[in-house]
């Protein structure tokens, strides 16, 4: 009896102890449990921090999309009101261009009928052209035929006043004004002519002079124009300054005129500064070279 109860208190002993020892474990598993409960609490409120601040940025979103929304909505209405006044506008301008269609039309059509009187005047024009080039080109040969019979004439005359020792008022005094007006634009000069003044034992005599405020024109005439002529002129101007000295500070320029001349002694004379003047339409002309501008003395 007393064995079989030490056995049952052995036993009970081994069972309490298990127990005892069960308890424990599960107590230290409650504890984890309870640990790990509180570590997901504290992941679970800093989670639901999180979803509360993402759920403010979401609803600061859904506001920013819902005033974009608004604001799209308005430009859709202003761009359906454009759309309508571009087609209005489409509309007028396609009115437009089908008058200006029309008017392009009208205005080739009036361009081929002016085309066509410009053809016909200029026909007509080509007409008159030719008949006024006849015209002139008679009347040129009209004029060429008066310059040669002025010109004969006046060398007629010029043979007679060379013989009558009267070349210088005849031919040389009535053309000089002419020649200096149209040369040199002096209008009021003072001519003289067979001008004498005894020099040393002899009497010096100049054909022409014309005298302006700020010039003095020498003439020397002569029947043919020789080298020593325009030689001899040039010791004549030297002699004018000497025996008229009053004269001294004005410019001189020389003028020879001459019946009968060659190229080669315009151009001889043009190389001393002289102007040349001879037998022309006009009872005496310049015949130096173009652009010839005399020598001022």
């Amino acid at each position: 009896m007393s064995i079989i109860l030490e056995e049952r208190v052995y036993n009970l002993e081994h069972i309490l102890a298990d127990f005892i020892k069960n308890t424990e474990d599960m107590h230290q598993k409650t504890q984890m449990e309870i640990q790990n409960l509180v570590q997901f609490q504290k992941q679970t409120e800093v989670t639901l921090k999180e979803l509360a601040e993402a759920q403010k940025q979401t609803k600061a979103v859904l506001e920013e999309l819902s005033s974009s929304h608004r604001e799209l909505s308005a430009s859709h209405r202003e761009l359906s009101s454009s759309h309508r006044e571009l087609l209005v506008s489409q509309k007028q301008t396609t009115a437009v261009l089908e008058e200006l269609a029309a008017s392009h039309r009208e205005l080739l059509a009036s361009q081929k009928q002016t085309e066509a009187a410009l053809q016909r005047f200029e026909k007509k024009l080509e007409t008159h052209e030719k008949k006024i080039e006849a015209h002139e080109e008679k009347m040129e040969a009209y004029r060429e035929e008066s310059r040669k019979e002025n010109k004969a004439i006046n060398l007629s005359w010029g043979k007679i006043t060379n013989k009558l020792g009267t070349m210088v008022e005849d031919m040389v005094l009535p053309s000089i004004p002419r020649i200096i007006r149209d040369e040199f634009g002096i209008q009021r000069i003072k001519i003289k002519t067979r001008l004498q003044k005894q020099f040393d034992v002899y009497n010096k005599e100049f054909d022409l002079c014309a005298f302006a405020d700020d010039c003095v024109f020498i003439n020397s005439t002569k029947s043919t124009l020789r080298k020593n002529t325009v030689d001899d002129f040039i010791n004549d101007i030297d002699m004018f300054r000497i025996i008229y000295p009053e004269y001294k500070d004005k410019a001189i320029i020389g003028i020879i005129a001459a019946l009968y001349t060659s190229k080669t002694l315009v151009e001889y004379a043009e190389e001393k500064g002289f102007m040349v003047l001879s037998v022309g339409s006009n009872i005496l002309e310049v015949i130096n070279t173009k652009g010839f501008k005399p020598k001022v003395w």
